[in-house]
């Protein structure tokens, strides 16, 4: 147990990172209550502040381009004071999240210790975040290089590695990992607020009914792919923001429809949380238009709701998102033109790879058959409601859903033609963004057909149910624990080693050094997260990767007057060959070459393969261990 304790809890620094989250957490949640008359939406003020944080810090870096770090505290002295101001409100919704938070205790501890092990994290999100947190304001031309290969990319997400490490004093790079176990309960909480309004669950059952919906949002959910999500890509935040974005779309329709007083409320809801998505990625604009329009489609065919409503509202769903993308627009194409994604122009699209397209998605389709039978039942339910101009809650949360999807699905058709060369990369990646969205609306519906056939139900399975929500009560946090090397990928062999050796090294390599990287089986992603951690900020490295001889020989060639030097996890027969030295068996090593001559200069000894320890899918342990 103790070893367990030791291998997955956070270590002594990470603790002020967790705290500082915590307290960034309380500063969202203040900024979030900028209206007294709050909806019930569980959660919500916290997206709401972090909108409200990212579009001011956003609209200052472009157009002042001020530090940022005088407007954060500023930021700080509001969202206290706005906390005082509606202290109530903040507490019953606190309270409101307690279950969900103390049963997911040990997810949040055990990746409060998590650390990067993700290709792009090295080449863009950390260096971004890196980048704002010691420059304290966004890339200028007249100012310090960016590390990034994507300095372009907005802000949003990037924001919390800047909050969380102002407060924490040290940049914290797990920041956006323990948001992401916060926006994952955050999600579990807005499940069992719809299942809620079904009136399938009782207040007494709030613990088992939290209990069932962090499963709901990990274990059972389809769309939930951690070595995605638990990192510092914008994936999970986009999945929890269209979620709640849909929702609160929803839940404003159903107020303009039977007015209750919370309709304008609502509405600045949902657009607040459509600025928020439209700079996570800017691509998300797609899913905004797509929201709105689906918004927009529910109001015109339901007689119980007058268009004029959704009009008069229309202003303010789309300004506020539109404001936020176009001032990005204008940082990337007159402040800082930078790098980023762009489509090919029309004469070059390769259209005669429509057909085969479609095949490949269609294969995605196969393979994750269930989430998209789903998708396709609301796209069938959603037309068919829209055109009977039913009115009832799920019919109308099926329209919403159902053309969100069919949009979505056809923009990401024409950006596998305009911009992937007609190959559908990340087909099923990029339909996680609406996964939530998805699991929300079936969730709902489920606890509809549980309503309907409720005391049928209770007569068949007698206090069968009660007794499983107990269970999953004590089972829920206990499988979180028994399943810790599941979250924990970041200590699978030899991402540890990377990570020591790197931060090892950042400050012993000699400037212009030329380090080679030879991890078996590595295509960069391993030799991305070494220098990362050896460099740092430092622009002075160059470094590739190296699994063979014409790999070895380019990395040669390319040293011009640079030292050069070799570091090998495993290094094999052929580099003692060719290098003319041997290493311990069992070791890494860093060699470095002097007057022709190659020697060793450091070894480590590789970690131990015990009961807890991993090895990494893609890494040829076998060369390693034929090595000892």
């Amino acid at each position: 147990m103790l070893a367990i304790v030791e291998a997955f809890l956070p270590e002594t620094g990470q603790w002020l990172g967790l705290a500082a989250m915590l307290l960034v957490l309380v500063l969202f949640a203040g900024l979030g209550r900028i209206r007294g008359d709050d909806d019930d939406i569980p959660g919500v003020s916290f997206l709401r502040g972090w909108s409200i944080f990212a579009a001011v810090l956003t609209i200052v870096g472009v157009f002042g381009g001020w530090p940022f770090s005088p407007v954060y505290w500023g930021l700080w002295i509001a969202g206290l004071a706005l906390l005082i101001w509606n202290r109530r409100a903040v507490i019953s919704e606190i309270l409101s999240l307690r279950a969900v938070f103390v049963l997911g205790l040990p997810l949040i501890l055990i990746l409060a210790g998590k650390a990067p092990s993700e290709v792009d994290s090295f080449t863009h999100w950390l260096p971004n975040g890196l980048f704002i947190f010691e420059a304290d304001r966004f890339l200028r031309a007249d100012g310090p290089p960016s590390q990034s290969a994507y300095p372009g990319f907005p802000y949003n997400v990037t924001f919390l590695f800047y909050a969380v490490s102002q407060v924490a004093g040290e940049f914290v790079e797990n920041s956006i990992v323990q948001f992401n176990v916060v926006f994952l309960l955050l999600f579990a909480s807005l499940l069992g607020w719809l299942l809620r309004r079904t009136d399938s669950a009782a207040a007494a059952d709030t613990w088992k009914l939290a209990a069932l919906t962090i499963l709901l949002a990990t274990f059972l959910n389809p769309v939930f792919v951690r070595r995605i999500w638990l990192t510092s890509y914008p994936d999970m935040a986009t999945s929890v923001v269209v979620a709640f974005a849909g929702i609160a779309a929803w839940a404003w329709i159903l107020s303009a429809a039977k007015p209750d007083g919370s309709e304008r409320s609502r509405a600045l809801t949902v657009a607040l949380l459509l600025a928020l998505l439209v700079n996570i990625k800017q691509a998300n604009l797609v899913l905004v238009v797509a929201l709105v329009v689906s918004s927009g489609m529910v109001a015109l065919r339901d007689r119980e709701i007058h268009f004029s409503i959704f009009l008069k509202r229309l202003p303010l769903l789309i300004g506020l998102p539109l404001v936020m993308y176009f001032t990005w627009r204008y940082y990337l194409v007159v402040v800082s033109p930078l790098t980023e994604n762009k489509m090919a122009a029309v004469g070059d699209w390769p259209i005669e790879r429509l057909p085969e397209l479609l095949r490949y998605m269609g294969v995605v389709v196969y393979r994750k058959a269930l989430f998209f039978a789903l998708a396709l039942g609301f796209v069938v339910w959603g037309l068919l409601s829209w055109i009977k101009r039913s009115p009832t809650p799920f019919d109308r949360l099926a329209i919403i859903v159902g053309a969100t999807f069919v949009g979505y699905n056809l923009f990401l058709m024409l950006i596998f033609i305009a911009h992937f060369g007609g190959y559908p990369q990340s087909y099923w990646r990029f339909n996680t963004h609406i996964g939530y969205l998805i699991t929300a609306a079936t969730v709902f519906g489920l606890g509809q057909l549980y309503r309907l056939n409720k005391e049928k139900i209770e007569i068949w399975c007698g206090r069968t149910v009660p007794r499983i929500g107990m269970a999953l009560v004590v089972a829920v946090p206990l499988l979180q624990v028994a399943t810790a090397n599941y979250w924990r990928y970041d200590l699978e062999v030899p991402k540890p080693m990377l990570r020591d050796a790197g931060r090892e090294l950042a400050g012993t390599l000699p400037p212009n050094a030329n380090v080679g990287v030879i991890v078996p089986g590595d295509q960069g992603n391993f030799t991305s997260m070494f220098v990362y951690y050896v460099r740092q900020s430092r622009a002075d490295l160059y470094s590739a990767p190296i699994n063979n001889d014409a790999e070895l020989d380019k990395f040669l060639s390319s040293a011009e007057e640079r030292p050069l030097h070799v570091w090998a996890y495993c290094p094999a027969d052929w580099i003692g060959r060719r290098l003319g030295t041997s290493v311990r068996p069992g070791s890494a090593a860093l060699l470095m070459q002097n007057q022709g001559r190659w020697r060793v200069v450091q070894e480590w000894p590789h970690r131990a393969l015990d009961g807890l320890t991993k090895i990494y899918k893609h890494f040829d342990i076998s060369k390693c261990l034929g090595e000892r």
